[in-house]
């Protein structure tokens, strides 16, 4: 479970970007050529720019590969070549696998659309979903299940800060939000815990500002260790609503304290390259 550091106001924003779709890399943390897409309920039409390539339907798998920086894919004993990016769209409410060549098998199933592409030499697929299918995927996958519901409630509206708060985070790789801790955990629609798309449409549109009516910084953490930061001990600058304070509640929490042991060379070597590197004084 992780813990917002500083809540300041929570507020109805009512502005185009909650109501827009929003883009997920999935699988960021692993680079793969080829990956199964498998329908679970309804079906997809599959496009390449505006041109209606064949329909997938519920139960039926399409082979996706990256080859020489375009993609291609397999469905029905036939295989298409050479497109740039291929669109998977729902014409109603569908839901999807999606399974990378050579990883261990997902269980993930995943509301809205699929978006695939390749790029610096390998597959990336991207899921355009509604964004408050895609907060309750985040609870679960960040919360865990058991929890009461208006912790679940808590972690929506942080998650929907957050999300809102970094769209552009990575734009330059072809989607906005990627699926792992460098941003938020999202492993799909929640499998185990039905308390977090309840959440999730209870809080609806609700997010976090500042004085000004700016989004927060809304960042998260499993455990604090017993005290949390100032803004500027972790990044560049100060936060007025990111201040330091006393958490005794971690110290209740698992992995408050651990330990790492480092090779004194190998300790010497870090510290050598980021003085070159100017990150140290």
């Amino acid at each position: 479970m992780r813990w917002l550091i500083f809540l300041v106001l929570v507020a109805l924003f009512p502005f185009v970007a909650i109501a827009d779709p929003i883009l997920i890399g999935m699988h960021c943390q692993s680079n793969y050529l080829r990956a199964g897409i498998t329908t679970v309920s309804g079906s997809f039409d599959v496009y390449n720019d505006d041109n209606l390539l064949f329909t997938v339907a519920t139960g039926q798998q399409a082979d996706i590969t990256a080859v020489s920086g375009k993609v291609n894919i397999f469905f029905s004993g036939k295989n298409h070549t050479g497109f740039k990016k291929l669109h998977f769209k729902a014409s109603v409410a569908s839901e999807f696998k999606a399974q990378p060549a050579g990883q261990k098998a997902t269980t993930r199933i995943y509301k809205g659309e699929l978006i695939a592409f390749s790029t610096n030499g390998h597959l990336q697929l991207v899921n355009k979903i509604d964004i408050e299918d895609y907060v309750a995927g985040v609870i679960e996958a960040e919360s865990g299940s058991g929890q009461l519901a208006e912790y679940y409630k808590v972690q929506a509206v942080i998650s929907r800060t957050y999300a809102l708060n970094n769209r552009t985070r990575h734009i330059a790789d072809g989607y906005e939000i990627c699926d792992a801790t460098h941003c938020q955990v999202y492993h799909g629609k929640p499998r185990h815990e039905p308390l977090a798309e309840k959440a999730a449409a209870a809080t609806a549109s609700i997010i976090i500002v500042d004085h000004q009516i700016n989004l927060i910084t809304a960042a998260f953490h499993s455990n604090c260790g017993g005290n949390t930061i100032n803004a500027e001990e972790a990044w560049s600058k100060p936060v007025p609503y990111l201040i330091g304070r006393r958490d005794t509640f971690c110290l209740k929490m698992p992995n408050h304290r651990w330990e790492k042991s480092i090779p004194q060379e190998k300790w010497q070597s870090y510290l050598k390259q980021k003085r070159h590197s100017g990150d140290l004084a």
